[in-house]
């Protein structure tokens, strides 16, 4: 978020480098995660593509939803940014995500949300933005930056710019 993102994935890699050599999994998974962010953000999608894959999977190895879902999601942002709308979505699509409750759950529908948002159904858009709201109130005082964001973006899409643009600078 302070915008040094070579020096973050720098410590990503470090990361991964030692979860790989102490053999720990779920840390392994977490730093694949790290990389595939920063990665991201770097605009290094196919690259980002490759170490969120890996998340992904070692979250099916250890039947860990967190992982799964944490990396799934990350993945579709990763899709987003490299403009692949429709893989995005049927990443999404594919995973059947019915509860948002919990963190990877939660990530996921929030990646989600925002693949429904580009693809153009703006209805199911909103109608998965008030749930995400709803959830985040439930857990606690504070903005959800992300859910305001995209629900700026939202308000944008369907004609309302104004409202949208401010909810966005908030």
């Amino acid at each position: 978020p302070q915008g040094e993102g070579t020096r973050a994935l720098a410590y990503a890699l470090e990361a991964l480098a030692i979860a790989r050599d102490i053999g720990h999994t779920q840390w392994e998974a977490g730093a694949e995660c790290a990389v595939g962010s920063a990665l991201t953000d770097l605009l290094a999608t196919d690259e980002a593509r490759a170490h969120l894959n890996r998340a992904m999977e070692l979250g099916r190895e250890m039947n860990w939803g967190l992982w799964l879902g944490q990396s799934r999601a990350m993945l579709i942002d990763a899709l987003l940014v490299a403009r692949a709308t429709k893989e995005a979505l049927s990443l999404y699509e594919d995973a059947a995500v019915d509860g948002i409750g919990g963190f990877g759950p939660r990530e996921l529908f929030a990646s989600g949300t925002d693949a429904v948002l580009v693809s153009g159904d703006l209805e199911r858009a909103f109608s998965m933005l008030d749930r995400l709201e709803a959830e985040a109130a439930r857990s606690g005082p504070g903005k959800a930056l992300r859910l305001q964001r995209t629900r700026g973006r939202a308000l944008v899409a369907a004609g309302n710019v104004v409202p949208g643009i401010e909810m966005m600078g908030d």
